[in-house]
């Protein structure tokens, strides 16, 4: 009969493949309220002044600004969390020290290594409690959680959160954009030609420089009046996402943050649940950091050329 051999390099993957399952397996959430968190982020600016003195910019265009900094503290938290909802909290095993553990190992050795993480990984996973009657608050938050999950995968449905009403706001703002270009060719062409001695320009500089300056103020004209638009569309989002959620956060609170479970797939659940309630907070970051980033570079340019 031919003898099982066990190879170091099989042994290293299903090692691998037992960590993982054992961190997925111990997902669950974390003791926090979500819903007073929406109030934390910073909402756009007013005005691309504004943006200007929260943004990093640089004074060389083509480097732009960066906003990353807004909330940054707010974001790398919450991003941390996502990692620990997400049962990727445990430290990975090191492939490098489990193959020099295993040198010289037999296969009877390596047999039972696998065998005693095997057991490790029902023990973590099972250990015969995912059978265990709920209590009805328990029941009520894995209710929450599939209405949650419903919730999400519909919100464009609401006014919101609609791709018809954001493209719409974004044709709006980009026409009169457009419409700002033919100004300028119309009025560039007014102006009075270059008539200094060693002409370089078609057009009178100082005359050019005005209508540059004239022209990004009325960019940024056009920019205000969108950031004004966004933020009260960003206003009815937060609102819509902890009226949303809700449900699901007070269900959660009422079994202690996943205390009161006796099944790990439920915990895994609500872990699930509750980096949705986060998603929500970074996705408004995120739109104040675009908004912002796009205003803030509309001043830049305003500065620039009122300083050439």
């Amino acid at each position: 009969m031919k003898k099982c051999n066990i190879s170091g390099s099989v042994l290293l993957i299903f090692i691998g493949m037992a960590f993982t399952l054992t961190a997925l397996g111990q997902k669950r959430p974390v003791k926090e309220n979500f819903i007073p968190e929406y109030r934390l982020p910073t909402p756009p600016a007013a005005s691309c002044a504004q943006a200007y003195s929260l943004a990093n910019c640089h004074m060389d265009t083509a480097s732009g600004c960066s906003t990353d900094k807004i909330d940054q503290d707010l974001s790398d938290r919450l991003e941390n969390l996502v990692t620990t909802l997400s049962g990727l909290s445990l430290p990975a095993a090191n492939p490098r020290e489990m193959e020099k553990k295993m040198e010289g190992m037999t296969d009877a050795q390596k047999q039972a290594m696998a065998m005693q993480m095997a057991h490790q990984y029902m023990q973590n996973t099972a250990s015969g409690q995912g059978y265990a009657p709920e209590s009805p608050d328990v029941m009520k938050a894995e209710a929450a959680y599939g209405n949650l999950m419903q919730t999400f995968a519909t919100r464009t449905q609401r006014p919101e959160f609609s791709p018809q009403n954001w493209i719409a706001m974004q044709k709006k703002y980009q026409a009169q954009r457009d419409a700002l270009q033919q100004w300028y060719k119309v009025e560039y062409k007014k102006l009075p030609p270059d008539r200094s001695p060693k002409a370089v320009f078609e057009k009178d500089p100082a005359a050019m420089h005005q209508l540059d300056i004239h022209l990004a103020q009325r960019y940024i004209d056009i920019e205000n009046a969108y950031l004004h638009e966004l933020s009260g569309l960003w206003v009815r989002q937060k609102a819509a996402y902890q009226s949303m959620y809700a449900e699901f956060e007070n269900a959660l609170e009422k079994i202690h943050y996943g205390d009161d479970v006796k099944g790990n797939s439920i915990n895994s659940q609500l872990a699930e649940g509750q980096k949705i309630l986060i998603q929500g907070i970074l996705y408004l970051i995120g739109e104040t950091r675009d908004a912002d980033k796009e205003a803030a570079e509309y001043q830049l340019d305003l500065v620039n050329k009122e300083k050439s």
